[in-house]
């Protein structure tokens, strides 16, 4: 899969060091000229329906549950991958130097029917809540958060944002149907 950005969120990492790897699934769901994103009260940004994948779990089957778990909708095709972001920040765990997060981004289609969605603790802490958004007022919203100091995360959202607006003008996805 097409190796979309690297981002480092904090230059002073030891990248040489004990790093801990995490490996992450998300949907981006287009629709018209909207995208089914996540959107966080707490931080003010929309972020793409995913998350870890589980031992045993392909990245399908990771994307399925992510999606039914914090979007409440059932992934009915996944119809391309899109790219991959490797992240790079500080862990929370003592024991390590880097937390490396790769995150495989694929354009799905989810049914019409939503169920309650099945939040973790941290999630529901967040205030986070699926909608349909313009995907250019997700990238404009995102980018206003990023200049105010929001969380680290965005900045991988927005890089998927913009290459997804500039792929939507070469091969019509989105469109009007």
């Amino acid at each position: 899969m097409e190796l979309l950005a690297t981002l480092y969120h904090d230059r002073s990492l030891n990248l040489n060091g004990r790093t801990l790897e995490r490996m992450a699934v998300r949907a981006i769901i287009p629709r018209h000229q909207e995208l089914f994103m996540i959107h966080s009260a707490v931080h003010g940004d929309y972020g793409f329906p995913g998350g870890g994948i589980e031992p045993g779990e392909t990245q399908e089957q990771a994307l399925a549950r992510e999606v039914a778990e914090e979007a409440g909708a059932q992934v009915q095709s996944v119809d391309q991958e899109f790219g991959r972001i490797v992240e790079h920040r500080k862990p929370k765990e003592l024991e390590y130097d880097v937390f490396r997060m790769t995150s495989f981004y694929y354009v799905c289609r989810i049914s019409d029917t939503f169920i309650a969605p099945k939040l973790e603790d941290y999630e529901i802490g967040l205030g986070l809540t699926g909608c349909w958004v313009p995907a250019q007022e997700a990238l404009q919203v995102n980018r206003r958060i990023i200049e105010a100091g929001g969380p680290p995360k965005t900045q991988r959202e927005v890089t998927v944002l913009q290459r997804f607006l500039e792929t939507l003008g070469r091969n019509g996805c989105c469109r009007d149907e």
